[in-house]
């Protein structure tokens, strides 16, 4: 499948005047060949809102391309390199914004189709989130200990508190003060 993409932001808008002629240019030669031109028709009582392709080039030969754009008389540098294969058979889509401006240009292969047909595709607006204030929810130890299930016993929530004092609990502590302090406070001796 080809893709080629056309930024135009707004420059379609004056399409209902003048056709946007899109043009092939070969690779190696850089001549550059129209291809087709694109024309827009405003929405009428008798008639809804369309495009439509005329002037398709389909003496082209196959082949790679580079294909561009020139809108009001003014070319565009060429957006997309691709193979282009006779027939012309492609859809041209035409990307729309929400406010019904194109922005994008898509050529891709269509087989069934005979000649460059344009397909609107519109933008919709996506989903809206509802808004909701965010809680915080803050967990203490013994709550995140109760949800870990832990295997051991030792950890299990029937466990006693420790009753011994400072001094059964931290007797190593105290025992590496003490040798610290003595070698530390040692008096040189005399000789």
């Amino acid at each position: 499948m080809l893709l080629w993409v056309i930024s135009i932001q707004s420059v379609l808008s004056h399409a209902s005047k003048e056709p946007i002629v899109l043009y092939a240019e070969t690779v190696t030669t850089k001549e550059k060949h129209p291809l087709c031109s694109l024309v827009y028709f405003h929405e009428t009582e008798t008639s809804p809102e369309h495009y439509q392709v005329i002037d398709v080039n389909n003496d082209l030969p196959p082949g790679p391309y580079c294909v561009g754009a020139a809108i009001n008389n003014k070319p565009y540098a060429c957006h997309a390199y691709l193979t282009l294969e006779t027939p012309l058979d492609y859809d041209l889509h035409i990307h729309r914004d929400t406010n019904k401006t194109p922005y994008k240009l898509s050529l891709t292969t269509n087989p069934e189709a005979s000649g460059i047909i344009p397909i609107i595709t519109d933008s919709k607006p996506g989903p809206q989130a509802a808004i909701k204030k965010l809680k915080k929810s803050t967990k203490t130890y013994q709550d995140k200990r109760a949800n870990s299930g832990s295997a051991t016993a030792s950890f299990g929530e029937g466990s006693e508190p420790d009753k011994r004092s400072f001094i059964q609990k931290n007797w190593k502590l105290i025992l590496l003060g003490i040798l610290v302090y003595a070698l530390f406070n040692r008096k040189p001796e005399e000789s």
